[in-house]
């Protein structure tokens, strides 16, 4: 096995989307070590958090995912990151990133990265929270590893929605005349 890993694989949720409490689980700052449950469904406090959010929750339009995909590519780009695999849906985004930074570095830069781009485009309010606290990244140390992380990313998380890289590639091809190059 490397020293280092070979890669990241990154996930950022929207603000608000996955409450403590959600019947999806959840982790919390007291229930954070790898391998611990997560947290099971709780209606009081899934009420509770519901009832304090600053703002309402945050979901990715088709605008918003095209934007955020673009953002997380300069973002990768700026830093020579490579950019393996990126897919936004309406209320996380995955990327798969060749680099040696480390975790929180490459949480913050890329999230730092998509709040400007929207706030700037004025595609989201000064004031919308745009990202749950934190994110997940996973060292990636294999190849295997990163080829899983890719296909997840790009093919395993149901239909295609509009906005996405993976989405416009597939429908520009289809629209393409027939006999002309793919």
């Amino acid at each position: 096995m490397p020293e280092r890993p070979l890669a990241l694989f990154v996930t950022l949720s929207a603000f608000a989307n996955r409450l403590h409490g959600d019947e999806r689980g959840t982790v919390d700052r007291q229930h954070n070590s790898h391998g611990e449950p997560t947290l099971g469904r709780n209606d009081a406090r899934l009420g509770f958090e519901s009832n304090i959010l600053s703002a309402p929750p945050m979901h990715f339009t088709t605008l918003l995912r095209s934007a955020i995909e673009s953002a997380i590519q300069e973002a990768c780009d700026f830093r020579d990151w490579q950019l393996l695999a990126c897919h936004c849906r309406t209320n996380h985004v995955h990327a798969v990133i060749g680099t040696d930074a480390e975790r929180d570095e490459v949480i913050a830069r890329l999230k730092d990265r998509c709040t400007r781009r929207l706030r700037t485009a004025k595609l989201i309010a000064a004031n919308q929270p745009l990202w749950a606290r934190g994110g997940s990244a996973r060292y990636l140390w294999t190849e295997t590893d990163i080829e899983n992380a890719c296909e997840y990313t790009m093919n395993a998380q149901g239909d295609l929605i509009p906005g996405t890289k993976l989405w416009n590639e597939r429908h520009q091809s289809e629209a393409r005349p027939e006999g002309r190059a793919r």
